[in-house]
């Protein structure tokens, strides 16, 4: 009678324990996919050996961020409880567009687009807990900037106007620095979501010739809000 007052004491407590840490995130290696949107738009900054213009307030009359995308694959290797590294391979659009503004004469707006193709290589610190985490993150991502263009839509009454897509060349190269925090969701001891705000910023400029007609530095940015789904193996 004790024995077994024994072992079912003993089951009892394994069952806690096994009940308090059935959602706790052991293993090494996760894998899974996350998208965003990103609010994206730029820096300018003139060439040292010009003299300052207005682009400032020129830009601030002519330009809007405007929202954009990133998908990508990733995998995480947990070091510690709490720490993480993180890479994968991601694609993302960046860019802004104009307010309606004279273009050839007729009002048009035009959007600027930049497509990257992305291998992210963060530091992740999560907090410990059981259904419920929060996490946040550093990383700088090295970039091949693949394509970059411009979109120019004319407006009504002059809708019927064809308009135009080119393509120009830009830095193929750049390194992204970010960070980024939010929580994540642990749905069975194998699967957890993860979303978070993330801000980030091109480390290399691009050299453009500004509305001034002087040559001027841009750095992209973007602040968005992530989404993604992993699997523990």
């Amino acid at each position: 009678m004790q024995k077994t007052l024994i072992m079912f004491y003993i089951m009892i407590n394994l069952n806690a324990l096994a009940q308090k840490s059935k959602y706790v995130i052991k293993d090494d290696w996760s894998f899974g996919v996350s998208t965003g949107i990103d609010y994206s738009y730029r820096f300018l900054k003139p060439f040292k050996d010009y003299p300052k213009t207005n682009i400032y307030k020129v830009r601030q009359e002519r330009e809007i961020p405007r929202f954009q995308y990133n998908i990508g694959f990733n995998a995480l290797y947990k070091t510690a409880s709490i720490w993480s590294f993180e890479s994968g391979f991601q694609f993302s659009n960046l860019g802004f567009k104009t307010h309606s503004i004279p273009y050839d004469i007729l009002p048009a707006v035009i959007y600027y687009k930049y497509r990257f193709v992305n291998i992210p290589l963060g530091v992740n610190v999560t907090t410990e807990g059981d259904k419920f985490k929060f996490t946040g993150s550093i990383y700088i991502t090295p970039s091949i900037n693949f394509q970059a263009s411009r979109k120019v839509k004319y407006l009504k009454p002059h809708a019927d106007e064809s308009g135009y897509f080119n393509k120009f060349k830009m830095n193929d190269f750049n390194l992204f620095l970010g960070a980024a925090a939010g929580a994540i969701y642990t749905i069975s001891d194998r699967v957890y979501i993860r979303i978070q705000s993330e801000f980030k910023s091109d480390l290399f400029s691009r050299h453009v010739y500004g509305y001034a007609g002087s040559p001027e530095h841009t750095y992209l940015w973007s602040l968005g809000l992530n989404f993604g789904c992993f699997y523990n193996i």
